[in-house]
């Protein structure tokens, strides 16, 4: 049994977690909601016992897992507890997807016939199997988060925690992730997730929210704005692509194919499909990230990227480093995240800051990579709103999302499957 008893954490001398206690029993889901930032992230890190043993902090209180004390014995912890981050780019170190499902096992001195059992059937558990040989950083972030999560099935721990894992994924492979959360459980695994994601709530024994102490229930919070007004189309064309093929270098296989599609000025254009449909490949192919193989991209304007990992845009430890660097005033939405350390920051706030930093840049053609992922329902409602008054405004801003919630609020929406894509 997983047991936190009077748990108090600090970090950079910032009380986190205060008197919190909880239980998680083999065969048990117990759910953390609560807001970005309200200490889940940090409580999980406790539990795993990357705090204070690899980030510095002090733990006051009792964290005992089956007898165990992660803080004096964090090597036999790794036995019997796993764990799942929220940004799946800092986990996956193996550089194929079958490397990271067999590394912790290999690294153990198990035999090659066992680490290839383990390994292959905890991703045929996730039904990344096909992608066994694939490099990592051809993934999406939904096959990439599949990916730490087959990296840690393949240990056969007796818990799992896991933070945000569904806030990568498709709507096929939420169904999927659900399904296998109740399977472990039957097989008598208990797990703890944190998670905004209402259908994960529905499959908890035990829901709290986690806002610096912990309280019973799951935290509900707002809905969306309403759908955005859609606008005439007779502004002149941003982005024209036609008859687009792209394929990453090294790769035989076309990640776009035959793509067309146009986008006028002050548009808000949704960019829907499976996780490793393409949404991302067009957004870097229209960033000037990817070159186009066959095909023609014009964009007529300077694009900004948010890309699934924010930290990329960032040079400076926090937000305000940054915007003092670029002698640029951040907007006043992003206040909440201004000063947060940008390395103990959640996913969510991560992404708040990154939004801030590409719109005080001053380009007008705004490319987001799942704006919304990780956020909580405060926060998401927070950067929808922002997203819509900078299209209000004559923005033009074109999204991938997995969140149906916003692309509802588009003007146009584009679905992508296998590369190949058509309006909805």
């Amino acid at each position: 049994m997983i047991e936190v008893r009077n748990l108090n954490v600090e970090l950079g001398g910032e009380r986190i977690i205060e008197n919190a206690n909880l239980t998680v029993e083999p065969g048990e889901i117990v759910v953390l909601s609560g807001p970005n930032g309200g200490g889940k992230t940090t409580l999980l890190r406790t539990i795993l016992g990357v705090i204070p043993n690899y980030i510095p902090g002090k733990v006051y209180g009792e964290v005992s897992i089956d007898g165990v004390d992660p803080r004096r014995d964090p090597e036999k912890i790794k036995r019997i507890v796993q764990g799942t981050q929220q940004d799946p780019v800092a986990q996956v170190v193996g550089p194929t997807v079958l490397a990271e499902a067999a590394l912790t096992p290999s690294l153990w001195g198990m035999g090659r016939r066992d680490v290839l059992e383990r390994a292959y059937h905890s991703m045929r558990l996730l039904g990344i199997h096909h992608l066994a040989g694939r490099p990592v950083h051809r993934l999406s972030s939904g096959e990439l988060m599949k990916t730490a999560l087959a990296g840690v099935l393949s240990v056969k721990p007796r818990y799992l925690l896991l933070d945000e894992p569904s806030s990568h994924l498709d709507t096929s492979s939420s169904k999927i992730l659900s399904h296998l959360i109740t399977e472990l459980r039957k097989q008598g695994l208990g797990l703890l997730i944190a998670s905004h994601d209402k259908n994960i709530h529905e499959l908890a024994d035990q829901c709290y929210t986690v806002n610096r102490r912990i309280s019973d229930g799951c935290a509900e919070g707002p809905h969306l704005p309403k759908k955005h007004t859609v606008k005439q189309r007779n502004n002149g064309i941003v982005v024209e692509v036609r008859n687009l093929w792209v394929r990453y270098p090294g790769s035989d296989n076309w990640a776009l194919k035959d793509v067309s599609l146009r986008v006028h000025e002050g548009e808000m254009i949704a960019l829907l499909g499976p996780n490793g449909s393409g949404k991302t490949t067009l957004l870097l192919t229209l960033a000037k990230v990817l070159g186009p193989g066959k095909g023609q991209v014009t964009v007529k304007q300077d694009p900004a990227l948010l890309p699934p990992d924010p930290l990329l845009l960032f040079s400076r430890g926090t937000l305000r480093d940054e915007a003092e660097r670029m002698h640029l005033e951040p907007p006043a939405w992003a206040k909440p995240v201004l000063d947060k350390p940008l390395l103990r920051a959640s996913g969510g706030e991560q992404r708040l800051a990154a939004l801030a930093l590409i719109v005080m840049s001053g380009k007008r053609l705004l490319l987001l990579d799942e704006p919304t992922i990780g956020l909580d329902p405060w926060n998401r409602r927070r950067i929808t709103e922002t997203i819509l008054e900078l299209n209000d405004i004559g923005y033009t801003i074109i999204f991938a999302t997995h969140d149906a919630g916003l692309a509802m609020l588009a003007d146009r929406v584009y679905k992508f499957t296998d590369g190949r894509v058509k309006e909805a």
